[in-house]
């Protein structure tokens, strides 16, 4: 086992706190990055079909998401799909 050092021993221990940086915090969204996910899911679905009642599960799951997260702005599901 290591002993510690005088000066380990002597400087106090604070946990370093950093800021959270949060990923989303509205559902603002540039015009760009809106086409980029479109492209990307279309690209995806077309490698992967899925069947109709998946893709039921699945919208209802992200209308529900979207919705539960308010309103503010203007971005809506809709204008994702």
């Amino acid at each position: 086992m290591v002993q510690p050092t005088r000066k380990q021993e002597t400087q106090p221990k604070q946990p370093q706190q950093k800021e959270k940086i949060y990923k989303r915090t509205s559902k603002k969204m540039s015009p760009q990055q809106k086409e980029k996910i479109r492209q990307s899911l279309r690209r995806y679905n077309q490698a992967n079909p899925r069947s109709s009642e998946w893709c039921q599960k699945i919208s209802n799951g992200c209308k529900a998401y979207w919705d539960a997260l308010g309103r503010k702005d203007e971005t809506k599901i809709e204008d994702l799909i």
